[in-house]
């Protein structure tokens, strides 16, 4: 029997409510998700989530939103429909990646497709390194330098789906299974354990670990 415990409702002005959801059960699913009011059935899966300069930013399943707190004041913010998978604030910048396309929102508050040097880099991931430098990854990974995008040697096989911001140097994980580890020329690959077929999801650092 499939048991939920639901916690967290808000709802905010713009029609957009915060949702955290607790789950119980052999089938059932926890996460976050933004619900917006009943005359707009559709609800966004958040997918990234970042912060800067005090203000909240999450990629969901149907664009990106912008809030000042993360239980109220949620609103779309733009790429309304867009199945965006990762979101990072540089500066005044924010940027967000689709899969199929990299978007950039300037300090006034527009969208831009950003143009990458490869014309299949699918960028799926966005992440700011503990140096301060943007990247992108997808079939490949590309740094950031004044408004240019500079190609890094590959990471691996498969495609870039998580960055961590280490302050030993940015990793990634790829669709294959394997990891690796920027070392301000080339990658260090990070071994052990993970299958061929196990695509690494997300990336985290504990105690040096």
């Amino acid at each position: 029997m499939r048991r939920e415990m639901k916690a967290g409702l808000r709802r905010v002005a713009g029609g957009a409510a915060c949702l955290v959801c607790l789950a119980a059960g052999p089938q059932a699913e926890a996460g976050l998700r933004f619900r917006p009011d009943l005359a707009d059935p559709l609800g966004s899966d958040v997918r990234s989530l970042a912060v800067g300069s005090g203000v909240f930013w999450a990629g969901t399943a149907s664009g990106v939103f912008r809030g000042t707190d993360l239980a109220a004041g949620w609103s779309l913010d733009g790429l309304a429909g867009k199945p965006v998978s990762s979101v990072a604030v540089s500066g005044a910048e924010v940027f967000a990646a689709t899969g199929e396309e990299l978007w950039r929102r300037a300090a006034d508050g527009t969208w831009s497709r950003e143009t990458l040097p490869s014309g299949a880099a699918f960028p799926t991931t966005v992440a700011v390194d503990a140096a301060g430098a943007l990247w992108v990854g997808g079939l490949g990974a590309w740094r950031r330098s004044g408004t240019a995008w500079v190609a890094a040697p590959s990471p691996g096989t498969g495609i870039v789906t998580a960055m961590l911001a280490d302050p030993a140097g940015l990793v990634v994980g790829l669709s294959g299974g394997s990891a690796a580890r920027w070392n301000g020329t080339g990658w260090a690959a990070l071994s052990g354990g993970v299958g061929p077929a196990e695509g690494i999801r997300a990336l985290a650092s504990f105690g040096g670990t």
